[in-house]
């Protein structure tokens, strides 16, 4: 292949790089007037984000601004307007914009100020949690936008020919969870592959858990809430230095979980998250990046040249136990470890 073909097809592998991006580019008031009163009569949102372009913090959300409208792709009913106030100052006077930046949330008459993290995955959370209805049907595409938002998405897969009777008990499960969590369903077999379970089945996805907890109990609404409940805060969560002191403060055992491969890491917790399942509630698990967090290893008398390892850091006494670095860490032998650490009743395990 010559190099002038070589240059065309690098030319046109870029045009379609920048055509996949989203834009974002400031809008006139007039825009944000049309389709603030089209919402009012349709189920659209209108995302109005308030700004003075030279001002620091405006400058800081642009990038998460992008991201938002990278995410809002699958949902066309969510439009994200950009407003220079500094252009625009009479419309912003008349939605008594204040301060910068503003998010507004323009959902049919309601108009709600947007008071949380000027994060990408916060607004995005927040918009969905606004228009979405309690169960809708998942693709890949919108799986993977929720999948990593700020609330886990329990996921319900199954066959094409689920009775209806089970779809009852999904919506009145996503009824009761509406605004804790995203629920959603998929007919994606290959789902079932990844998670090597069978069909029927629930899993939770939460972007602060290391593993996945997965039901296939009964399709019955008492215990698909229950396991919502256990499984919507973190079986395995990631340490770094914020959760470390939320960890501390809890008073609970701490079960670390260190390696500094994230495969390993990832595999290590999966084999174990059965045991940090049983003890959900009691002892907190955690998985440890020894390449970022390498200041840890020598506290907790770990030696990093032999991981990955195992820990267990009680609270009540502030001992620390290290399982056996000459051996393989497996889940049997975790669970012997920490029976004989914590020296728990058997009626407590």
């Amino acid at each position: 292949m010559d190099t002038k073909m070589l240059f065309r097809i690098w030319v046109a592998v870029l045009y379609l790089i920048n055509m996949c991006k989203a834009e974002l580019n400031y809008s006139d008031a007039q825009t944000l007037n049309a389709l603030v009163s089209a919402s009012l009569s349709k189920n659209n949102i209108v995302i109005g984000v308030f700004c003075l372009p030279w001002y620091e913090q405006c400058e800081i959300l642009r990038p998460e601004l992008e991201l938002v409208l990278e995410a809002l792709r699958p949902w066309p009913s969510a439009k994200l307007l950009l407003i220079n106030c500094e252009v625009e100052s009479d419309a912003c006077s008349s939605y008594r914009i204040t301060s910068y930046p503003t998010v507004r949330l323009f959902h049919g008459p309601k108009q709600i100020r947007y008071r949380g993290k000027f994060r990408a995955s916060s607004i995005t959370t927040e918009v969905l949690k606004t228009i979405l209805p309690p169960v809708s049907r998942s693709n890949r595409q919108i799986l993977d936008t929720l999948k990593s938002l700020d609330i886990p998405l329990l996921l319900f897969t199954e066959s094409e020919d689920d009775t209806s009777q089970s779809s009852t008990v999904i919506t009145q499960v996503a009824e009761k969870l509406h605004g804790k969590l995203f629920v959603t369903t998929t007919h994606d077999l290959t789902l079932a592959e990844e998670e090597g379970a069978k069909l029927p089945f629930i899993v939770v996805l939460n972007s602060l858990d290391e593993v996945k907890p997965v039901y296939q109990g009964k399709v019955q609404i008492e215990p698909i809430l229950k396991f919502a409940e256990m499984a919507s805060t973190p079986l395995i969560g990631r340490l770094d230095l914020k959760s470390y002191i939320k960890y501390t403060q809890s008073g609970l055992p701490l079960a670390f979980i260190l390696a500094g491969i994230d495969e390993e890491r990832r595999a290590l917790a999966e084999s174990l998250k059965h045991i940090a399942l049983n003890y959900k509630g009691r002892v907190n698990f955690v998985t440890v990046d020894t390449k970022s967090l390498s200041f840890l290893l020598e506290p907790l008398g770990v030696d990093g040249r032999r991981l990955p390892a195992f820990a267990l850091h009680r609270g009540d006494n502030d001992e620390v136990f290290v399982y056996d670095q000459n051996r393989k860490v497996n889940a049997k032998d975790v669970e012997v470890f920490m029976q004989r650490t914590l020296n728990w009743p058997d009626k407590e395990l």
